[in-house]
């Protein structure tokens, strides 16, 4: 025979603590994760724009580096471009100053004595000019160099003259003054000479460029035959 219990069942009253520190718990778990994929998520994006921003940093310091170069290059080309235009310059003008100075070095005699020595230059490269103007300059000689010395006796000083005139583009070496006077016990001569620069080897090959405003107005009337015969004329006088 089965038995039946006809008693009412017990039921447990629910935790509600219990209830309560689960959700917690389960927030707790969700806010950590959460938290978790936005670190990684931030991790990521900086280890990203950190790469990124090596790359920016090597392309910058490429870029300067490759515009340093430019520069260098630049400034390079610019010193080739002025010293090619003053290697031109001197030598339209045809005067080159160390050659001047090796020439007068091996022509002087042993018992002369240089003191100093004026080189000049600025009016033979006026007259150059003028001329290249189409202009008839006034003076017909023009110094080159002022030689100030000593020498032993009159035949040394006659040498050097001599040498003197043996210098390319130089003519007419002139003596100006000659003294006595004691050097260190010695006598000596002391003299004073003038060189002039030689102005037919400098205007023989000048073409004239262009012709003063007085010219110009004289010649309105007339062709460019006559120009050009009158100029040549110019240039002749000169080398007269």
């Amino acid at each position: 025979m089965k038995d039946i219990n006809l008693l009412p069942k017990i039921v447990k009253p629910k935790n509600t603590v219990n209830i309560i520190l689960n959700i917690i718990i389960i927030v707790f778990i969700v806010i950590l994760i959460v938290i978790s994929g936005f670190t990684y998520l931030s991790f990521n994006s900086k280890k990203d724009l950190s790469s990124k921003l090596d790359n920016l940093e090597k392309i910058n310091f490429q870029l300067k580096s490759y515009n340093d170069k430019l520069q260098a290059y630049k400034n390079f080309e610019e010193n080739v471009n002025y010293k090619s235009e003053l290697v031109k310059k001197i030598k339209e003008e045809d005067i080159i100053w160390s050659k001047k100075f090796y020439d007068l070095s091996k022509i002087i005699p042993d018992k002369v004595f240089i003191t100093s020595i004026d080189a000049k230059a600025d009016n033979l490269y006026s007259i150059i000019s003028q001329v290249k103007n189409g202009n008839q300059p006034e003076e017909s000689k023009i110094v080159a160099f002022v030689i100030d010395g000593y020498a032993t006796d009159y035949l040394e000083i006659s040498r050097f003259i001599i040498g003197l005139k043996e210098i390319p583009q130089i003519t007419d070496p002139w003596i100006t003054s000659i003294s006595d006077e004691v050097v260190n016990n010695v006598k000596l001569l002391k003299f004073n000479i003038i060189t002039y620069w030689d102005l037919s080897l400098f205007l023989k090959d000048i073409k004239v460029e262009k012709q003063s405003s007085t010219n110009a107005n004289q010649n309105q009337s007339t062709n460019t035959n006559v120009n050009n015969t009158s100029s040549e004329q110019t240039i002749n006088n000169l080398l007269k």
